[in-house]
C-alpha cells in the first residue's frame, strides 16, 4: 500500500508532462478504440466477513483503497489491462499501532457499456496475486502470498478526449486464511481471509 501510493504520484506527475494542452479539445474517430489508458483512483474500504469479524480479523472500517491501473482496448467495449491494487486497514482495538497493508497485482478485463453519451457504465473481472503485511507499532511482519480475485463496477465520464473521471466499488477476496507469518516465531498463521469492498474515485488519462 505504501510502495503503491508512491507509484501513484509518480504516475501522477508523468501523466500530468505527458497530457498536451490539446486535451479539452476532441478529436475524430471511436474514444475507446486502440487506446492506452492510465487510471489513478482512492477511495476508502470496507472490511467484510472474518476480516471484519472480532474473533478474526477484527479490522475495522474506513480504510484507505487505492489503485494504479494500465489498460488497453482492443475492441469498442473490451479492455486488458494490468494493475496494482492496494487497503490499509487499522485493527478495531488498537487502531493505527496494529494495521493489515495489502497489496494485489494482477490483470483484469473490463467491458465498457458504450452509451450515445459521454458517460459509459463499465464492468471490471481481476485476479492477481496478494501481499499481506501486518505493521505492528512498527514491526513488519509479512505474509506469504495469495491468490485474490476482484470484481467491480463503475462508471467513466469522458471530460475531454484525453481525461476521463471515474468511480467504481470493487468486490476484493485474497484467499490469505493459513498462510504462513514467517518472522513470527513460534511458526503462526493468518487466520482469515482478506475480503472488503473498495469506494473509489479516480481519473484516467487516454495516453495513445
Amino acid at each position: 500500500m505504501r510502495r503503491l501510493c508512491i507509484l501513484l504520484g509518480v504516475a501522477l506527475f508523468v501523466a500530468g508532462f505527458s497530457t498536451p494542452a490539446k486535451a479539452l479539445r476532441y478529436r475524430s474517430g471511436d474514444p475507446l478504440l486502440n487506446k492506452l489508458v492510465l487510471s489513478l483512483f482512492a477511495g476508502g474500504g470496507i472490511p467484510l466477513g472474518d476480516f471484519h469479524r472480532r474473533t478474526r480479523g477484527n479490522h475495522e472500517a474506513g480504510g484507505a483503497d487505492v489503485a494504479l491501473e494500465v489498460e488497453w482496448y482492443p475492441t469498442r467495449e473490451f479492455s486488458l489491462g494490468l494493475a496494482v491494487w492496494g487497503g490499509l486497514y487499522d485493527d478495531r482495538r488498537f487502531g493505527d499501532a496494529l494495521q493489515t497493508d495489502i497489496t494485489i497485482v494482477g490483470g483484469f478485463v473490463k467491458y465498457t457499456v458504450r452509451t450515445e453519451t459521454d458517460v459509459y457504465p463499465y464492468l471490471k473481472l481481476g485476479v492477481g496475486s496478494a501481499e499481506l503485511e501486518f505493521d505492528d507499532a512498527g514491526l513488519l511482519f509479512e505474509v506469504d502470498t495469495a491468490l485474490a480475485l476482484l470484481a467491480g463496477a463503475g462508471v467513466m465520464w469522458r471530460v475531454s478526449d484525453l481525461v476521463s473521471v471515474n468511480g467504481q466499488v470493487t468486490y476484493n477476496y485474497a484467499f490469505t486464511e493459513d498462510k504462513d507469518i514467517p518472522a513470527l516465531f513460534p511458526p503462526s498463521v493468518v487466520s482469515f481471509d482478506t475480503q472488503y469492498i473498495g469506494i473509489n474515485v479516480g481519473v484516467s488519462f487516454f495516453l495513445f
